[in-house]
């Protein structure tokens, strides 16, 4: 199969004695970020056609405060209106995202008009 490419996305999470992470770090390649980057939280949320369902895995570290999982969880219903709207074409839909968003930055105090 000629034009295909394959491209690692790689997660590093070091756990403490309860299994909880205490330090994880990112890769992507061609993302235009080179070697191992250090976060607090990520949230992974993969379709599986077979079984008709979504399987997702959220893991923070407890260096991640409260304010930074407030704006962490902001920026991501805004990106899922803008993902939303690229693979659907559904505007209406991903403006009801929009709103939730909204309404959730105004209620963490993200947003204040």
């Amino acid at each position: 199969m000629s034009g295909q490419t394959n491209s690692e996305i790689k997660f590093d999470v070091t756990l403490d004695d309860k299994q909880r992470p205490i330090d994880m770090k990112w890769s992507a390649e061609g993302s235009g970020v080179e070697g191992l980057k250090p976060c607090n939280a990520f949230i992974i949320a993969v379709w599986d056609h077979l079984n008709d369902t979504s399987m997702r895995l959220d893991l923070w570290t407890d260096k991640m405060t409260v304010e930074e999982m407030q704006q962490f969880y902001y920026e991501t219903f805004v990106t899922m209106a803008d993902t939303f709207t690229l693979a659907t074409n559904d505007e209406e839909s991903a403006e009801e995202i929009r709103k939730f968003a909204k309404a959730f930055g105004k209620k963490v105090g993200l947003i204040n008009t």
